[in-house]
């Protein structure tokens, strides 16, 4: 049996996981829309607007997060692109332990579908830990098997990742700093013509929601960095710098 239609019959049992468990009642969503506008990218336009949406639920089995960011260029033959990802976890513990104290609050089998314009799809697999660090608000930590569902180009990135993300909150008078993200290290390869590469992508924002009148918002405004060696699994070199730096301004509301 091939990689392909291995990774498809796993994809086909996510999706029915997917839709059991998501009739149960969540104990926790939210959605947000997210505007950001910024320089300094590579291998695509330097200059870049993208509109961003994100879901994420939590349950007793697990949890759940989605995004999809449409992506504006200028001087460029194309006016804009899709990337998106959705992705679940499940819990190996059981729900009614209490874990408050523990270094790991959980652990759990995670699956995700990378997708977007072009040939842009991937499929991941692997384990996840939820680990319990002081002044985090939360602190994951992902490592998953890569499986591209079309093999062309650099979009063939088969391979191992490991993946960061978090959060944590940092009061400030009548409000707070936020500061959360990601980092995304391919760090080996099945192909030679994709190349290990690391993605670091923190925001810093204040919420500007709790000086407004009338509710307690989460409304943001900040920065964001964009770090991505070897971009797209490029190798980077003097004849072709594939090494972001962009930097961003931020507008962020959580509905």
């Amino acid at each position: 049996m091939n990689n392909q239609v291995r990774t498809g019959q796993v994809l086909t049992l996510l999706l029915l996981c997917v839709s059991r468990v998501s009739q149960a009642d969540p104990l926790w969503r939210d959605f947000s829309g997210a505007y950001v506008a910024g320089s300094g990218f590579t291998l695509d336009p330097d200059q870049q607007q993208t509109v961003s949406l994100e879901y994420a639920s939590g349950y007793r089995w697990g949890d759940t997060f989605t995004y999809l960011d449409t992506t504006f260029f200028r001087g460029d033959e194309r006016t804009y692109s899709l990337f998106g990802e959705t992705a679940a976890r499940w819990s190996l513990i059981n729900p009614d332990e209490d874990r408050s104290n523990k270094a790991v609050t959980d652990v759990l089998v995670a699956g995700s579908l990378e997708f977007g314009s072009g040939t842009v799809e991937t499929f991941t697999l692997g384990p996840s830990v939820d680990l319990n660090v002081r002044t985090f608000d939360y602190l994951h930590l992902g490592l998953m098997r890569r499986e591209s569902l079309n093999r062309s180009g650099f979009n063939n990135s088969d391979g191992w990742q490991f993946v960061p993300t978090w959060s944590l909150t940092i009061p400030a008078g009548r409000s707070e700093w936020v500061i959360d993200g990601f980092a995304k290290w391919i760090f080996a390869t099945d192909h030679s013509d994709y190349h290990p590469n690391f993605q670091f992508n923190p925001q810093i924002k204040y919420n500007i929601g709790k000086h407004l009148s009338g509710a307690d918002r989460r409304v943001y405004l900040g920065v964001e960095y964009y770090y991505w060696s070897n971009k797209y699994g490029v190798k980077s070199s003097p004849a072709v710098d594939s090494d972001q730096h962009a930097v961003s301004f931020l507008a962020k509301y959580h509905f």
